[in-house]
This record gives structure tokens, sequence and C-alpha cells, in this order.
């Protein structure tokens, strides 16, 4: 994996300065079927200029993650505990947490310092508007610049993200354009105040696998040449491998381990990690039949005791059910949650993955 070797060393990464560091979140869902015990104690940082993803099956807590810190969660939606402090503010000179301010302040950052690109483009932008409308409506109340000028940071705004001559698009509406299109405008719209930090919710889901490759591609020079910070969020272990710098491994409501992108791939030390690869195909086991994490996600209605993922867990032991594994630093800039991670590793020796 040419993508995976090439990225940052963990020594240069861990050099940067922290963009946002989010501990001990924890998110519940009251519904009138019972209580979703969603986020159970998440923990990450984000440096800056790094692509950091956040990878797991669907439901296990990825975009609630994000719409915790954002203040996006829907009405039975609620944050009961934790921090997620922001260090780059441009409205206040002070790291602030993003979980205690108030909403017109968190109003203020998100949009400006933080941008967020859904999963569907489609439904992020107006139909009854043009490109040029909606792009100067983003562009303008976050900068002292007049119209016309405005008006050509959209043209390179639209260069940028290689839909040129941006004359042929400005005057366009939503329903005028291919999915990727679309995908590219929604980037230069994030890009449009120049952030701190984008997180992006399964942006390439609804792309079909060539054009999927092309905007990751460009989002990965986009977030190079303007120095700002990326959360990807996906289920997708192809399109991390290709653009990430570090990997969070989420299952049912916590991140259970965080590492280089080249030592989820290699090195990994929580089963869950460790099975996930192992069912990935590749060229070396077509002769070999795939393995797969067996059992099912479990229900977070009532989630399982202790370590989430002990029911399904070949390691697992009477301290897993009774106990949440420690969240600890196994190497220098790798942690994960397992009590049994000695033994995926000695394990995972012996797997050529």
């Amino acid at each position: 994996m040419k993508a995976v070797e090439e990225k940052k060393t963990s020594t240069e990464r861990d050099k940067k300065e922290t963009i946002l560091s989010v501990r001990n979140l924890v998110t519940k869902f009251y519904t009138e079927e019972g209580v979703v015990e969603a986020l159970e104690g998440i923990n990450f940082e984000v440096k800056k200029g790094e692509i950091y993803s956040l990878v797991g099956e669907t439901g296990c807590g990825k975009s609630v993650t994000v719409k915790s810190i954002l203040g996006l969660l829907e009405r039975t939606g609620k944050v009961e505990s934790g921090e997620a402090i922001f260090y780059r503010s441009s409205t206040l000179d002070r790291p602030v947490d993003l979980l205690s301010i108030k909403e017109s302040r968190i109003r203020k950052i998100r949009g400006k310092d933080i941008t967020y690109i859904p999963q569907d483009p489609s439904s992020s932008l107006n139909p009854v508007y043009t490109i040029k409308n909606q792009l100067l409506e983003i562009i303008r109340p976050h900068s002292d610049i007049s119209k016309k000028e405005a008006l050509e940071k959209a043209k390179e705004l639209l260069e940028e993200v290689d839909l040129a001559p941006p004359e042929n698009y400005l005057s366009k509406y939503p329903f005028q354009l291919s999915g990727g299109q679309k995908q590219r405008i929604i980037i230069a719209m994030a890009l449009a105040t120049e952030p701190s930090l984008i997180i992006a919710d399964e942006p390439s889901t609804a792309l079909d696998v060539t054009v999927e490759a092309k905007v990751l591609d460009l989002m990965e020079e986009l977030i190079a040449s303007h120095d700002t910070s990326l959360i990807l969020i996906t289920h997708n272990l192809g399109v991390v491998a290709q653009i990430s710098d570090r990997i969070g491994i989420m299952y049912a409501g916590r991140v259970i381990e965080v590492a280089s992108t080249e030592n989820i791939f290699y090195k990994p030390y929580h089963p869950y990690t460790f099975g996930l690869l192992k069912s990935v195909p590749s060229i070396k086991k077509r002769e070999k039949e795939l393995d797969f994490v067996k059992g099912l996600v479990p229900d977070l209605y009532d989630p399982p005791s202790g370590c989430r993922f002990h029911p399904r867990c070949e390691y697992q032991t009477d301290v897993c059910k009774e106990k949440k594994p420690p969240y600890e630093e196994v190497e220098p800039g790798h942690n994960v949650a397992c009590y049994y991670s000695k033994e995926v590793k000695k394990d995972r020796r012996e797997e050529d993955l």
C-alpha cells in the first residue's frame, strides 16, 4: 500500500499543534423505545494539517460523534458529559470547549472555523439558487470584502476544485450538475471561509468508484495546500488507506484503537481491527477463504457490559464481560482499549495481512 507507506511519521505528526481534542464524550438518545447509549467515552485528537479518519460499521456512532461536537444532534440526543476543546477559534483568543459554549457562539465557529461536508451533496445545495448565489452567501458574511471581490474568490474556489472555467458553473442550478460536480461545489463551500478544520461525513458514498477516487485525491491536495485539517468519516478501509494520516477505529459507540495509517494496517492491536483487516480481499488471499468478524453489532438500547465487543471476540474472558478496558498507549502514538492487545500482537505476526 504505497499510500499508507508515504504518510507522515508519528514523530513528525506529534510535533504539530493540536487543533481539536475530544475527551470522554458520552452521548445518549432518549426515545419512546428507551435510551440509546450512542457514545461511550469517545477520545481522540486532531493535529494541524492532518487527515484523521473515523472508521466503523454503520451505526457505530461516527456521525453522532461529529454531530455532538458541532451541536447538530437531533432533538432526542443529548451530550451527557465530556469535552471537545477547539484550539483555533478566530472569534476567541483562547481554546474553547465546543460542548459547553452557548449556541450563538458555536454557530459562529461552525461555518467559519469548522466546516461540514455532509453525505449527500444534493440535500446541501438549495435547488432554487444558482451556485454563484450560494457561494457568495457563504463568502461575504465571513469576510470584509466587496461583492466583486467575493465573486473573484468564488471563481478561484471553483478552479481549485477543478470546475473550470468557473463561469460555466456559477450561473447553474444544482439540478444541472452531476453528483461529482455537486460534491466539488460542496468542497469549495467548505473551503470558502478558510477554516482550521473540515469534517466530511462519508463524502464519497453517493459517487461511483471512478469519481470517488478523483474527489478523494482532490480533498487530499486541498487539505495540504490550505494547511487545514480534515476529519473523514467513513466505513471504507480502502478510502482511509488512500489519504489518511491517522485512523480511529470505532465500535458500538467507542473509539477502540487509534494509530497511524501504517500501524492500523500492519500492526493492529485490537481484535476488531485485526478481524476487519483479515476480511479485506487481496491478491495474496485469492486462494484462501476470507475471514470475517463473527456475530452481530450490539443493540445500543441494551449494550453488552464491560467491553462492548466481547460477545464477538475470540479472546474474551470474564474480565472483558465485567469491566470496560482502559484506553492505553501500547506504542508511541498508538492507543487501544483491549485487555488482550499483546495476544493480538502475537497472532497478527503469524498472519500475513
